[in-house]
């Protein structure tokens, strides 16, 4: 049995490692792609990120009313829907996964976690 011991550094090296990172991310997306968007275009709308994002962590116990709910994922999309054509093609979906495993790895800090 091995043992996985992630901390900031281990984290950001994964970002920076561009071959990776990207390869990860292109099954990400292509796994979203097949599974929640809907007309299945290569690009996903609101909603179908939310869908996404919901199978991978809950804002619902976080956050007090789907209204708030509903906020951080307009805000986010607001912010990384750069073409501002109401959807995230992969390089916009790329630019928020970079961000969430940047902030990610700030909040691990150089604490190790297993």
């Amino acid at each position: 049995m091995s043992v996985v011991i992630v901390n900031r550094s281990t984290v950001m090296e994964f970002i920076e490692d561009m071959v990776t990172f990207d390869k990860c991310l292109n099954e990400c997306f292509n796994e979203l792609d097949v599974d929640v968007d809907v007309d299945v275009d290569g690009v996903l709308f609101r909603l179908e990120l939310q869908k996404g994002f919901g199978r991978l962590m809950t804002l619902e116990h976080d956050l007090e009313s789907e209204e708030q709910i509903n906020n951080v994922y307009d805000n986010v999309f607001e912010k990384f829907n750069e073409d501002h054509n109401g959807t995230l093609d992969r390089k916009e979906f790329r630019s928020l996964m970079k961000e969430i495993m940047q902030a990610v790895a700030r909040g691990i800090g150089n604490s190790p976690i297993q």
